[in-house]
């Protein structure tokens, strides 16, 4: 899938573009950039990207620009669980 699908096919917050990150994730395609922009970050990292490289604008836009990546989670590690509060009386 070429890098500019995901950053100008859609806009930033809506569902068609987590529809694609979904499937980005399903077919393991492992990382895709993304202009620095706040919004733009916590959308990215709410769905499980972590900011693997930044680079210094020298792309299209001459923009900043972060590198996202997603990988599978692991099924053998398991999920940490967090007590639950005590409700003894």
């Amino acid at each position: 899938m070429p890098d500019h699908v995901i950053r100008r096919a859609l806009p930033a917050e809506s569902d068609s573009l987590a529809e694609l990150l979904w499937r980005v994730r399903q077919q393991n395609l492992g990382s895709i950039p993304a202009l620095v922009h706040p919004g733009a970050r916590r959308f990215y990292e709410r769905l499980g990207f972590v900011a693997v490289q930044w680079t210094d604008g020298d792309n299209e836009e001459r923009a900043l620009d972060v590198r996202y990546e997603w990988t599978r989670p692991s099924l053998l590690k398991p999920t940490p669980r967090v007590p639950r509060e005590c409700r003894c009386a």
